[in-house]
Order: structure tokens, then C-alpha cells, then sequence
């Protein structure tokens, strides 16, 4: 697992081979990326230190975790930071390396919740993958790196 000051990044994929996920979030992926046109090679969670972030209001829908999904290829990478609710998701934003290019989401910037990440702390969040690509990749050998 790899930690920031205030956010920890933990792949979910497990092998190269024949890389393996844990179902919920697996499948949760594969449909993400299906609707977004892309097939995911990588599957992180993102834990965020700060507790109020991304919890919602008495009353909502639950949001269960913070997932980075993407697609990491030999000359670029696609990362959509979301948020996995118990119907539904929620983009954070979206990030592609070479271009440097991140896009918040406009249905984050306008959803309810107790707390949400700044514009900044989303662009520290992708700075950090960026210079640190390994948070992200498969788990050899079921470890943790």
C-alpha cells in the first residue's frame, strides 16, 4: 500500500498472467469501464484519511468506497477516480497521463456530500500516481508493494 499525507493507494489486482480481483469491485470495474469505453488493467482503492470526505448526508443512498479504475497501456494511462455506491457510482474525475489533462466531474461538483475532495487535492491525488506508477500496478505473488 502506498500513503500520501492524507491518502493511502492500494491495488486490487492480483497477478499478471492471470490477474484476479475481489468480485464487487471486479465486476463494479468492468462495467464502469464498459460504459466508458475502455477494458481496465488497473484497479486501485483509494483510502482517503480525512473520514467525511465522500460520505453522504442522513437519509442518502450509501456510498460504499473510493475506486480508481483504468487503463494503463505502452504510451499512455487512463485513471476515473469514482466512488462505488450501493445502486450507483459517482465520477470524481478523470485523468490521462501524457496530456496532463485532469477533468472533474461536473455530477461531483454538484452532489451532496459531507465533505469533498478540492481541486487540489485531486490534482495531488494524480501527481502522485503519476510519479509513483507502481501504486497501481497487479500485486506479484500476493504481496504488497
Amino acid at each position: 500500500m502506498k500513503t500520501n499525507t492524507f491518502f493511502a493507494i492500494r491495488s486490487l489486482i492480483k497477478g499478471i498472467e492471470y490477474p484476479q480481483a475481489p468480485i464487487q469491485q471486479g465486476l463494479f470495474a468492468e462495467d464502469f469501464a464498459e460504459q466508458h469505453g475502455f477494458k481496465f488493467n488497473r484497479l486501485a482503492m483509494l483510502t482517503i484519511e480525512i473520514h467525511s470526505i465522500h460520505q453522504p448526508l442522513a437519509g442518502a443512498p450509501s456510498l460504499y468506497e473510493t475506486l480508481i479504475i483504468g487503463q494503463e497501456s505502452l504510451t499512455d494511462c487512463l485513471l476515473h477516480i469514482c466512488i462505488r455506491g450501493q445502486y450507483s457510482y459517482l465520477t470524481v474525475a478523470s485523468a490521462i497521463k501524457s496530456t496532463g489533462v485532469i477533468t472533474v466531474s461536473e455530477d461531483y461538483n454538484e452532489a451532496i456530500l459531507m465533505k469533498k475532495l478540492s481541486t487540489r487535492q485531486i490534482e495531488e491525488i494524480f501527481e502522485y500516481i503519476w510519479n509513483n506508477m507502481t501504486c497501481i500496478e497487479p500485486l506479484i505473488n500476493n504481496s504488497e508493494d
